[in-house]
């Protein structure tokens, strides 16, 4: 386990924050899918119940609250390092297959410290 005790966040605080970051890659692929998806009540002439259905009201919420995650993450990542921001989202987004270097390393510390102050 990384030594995050230097940025005040336990190991289940660590390790909540970075299996909300392995959901970037999903949030992104939803986001993708639902871009051009407008959506109509369907009118087949049969009765429905009462409660009143507004499918495209539903979508732009979910895309807002999906949009709202990616951007909480990519600001985190921006702010902890700039020039390794889309370094660090894949680092955090993916599972490492080796070690990261000092400098990523010490960049993902500073990102999972920023992520926890915008998450709370």
């Amino acid at each position: 386990m990384r030594d995050i005790s230097l940025y005040d966040i336990s190991k289940e605080r660590y390790r909540e924050l970075l299996y909300f970051c392995r959901q970037y890659k999903d949030w992104k692929a939803e986001l993708d899918a639902t871009e051009d998806a407008l959506q109509s009540p369907c009118l087949s002439g049969m009765p429905r119940s009462g409660k009143i259905s507004d499918t495209t009201g539903s979508l732009a919420v979910t895309r807002a609250n999906l949009s709202h995650k990616c951007q909480m993450i990519e600001d985190a990542a921006r702010e902890a390092n700039p020039e390794m921001q889309w370094r660090i989202i894949a680092s955090v987004a993916y599972p490492l297959k080796e070690k990261p270097s000092k400098e990523l390393a010490a960049a993902r510390r500073i990102f999972f410290y920023i992520l926890d102050k915008k998450r709370r």
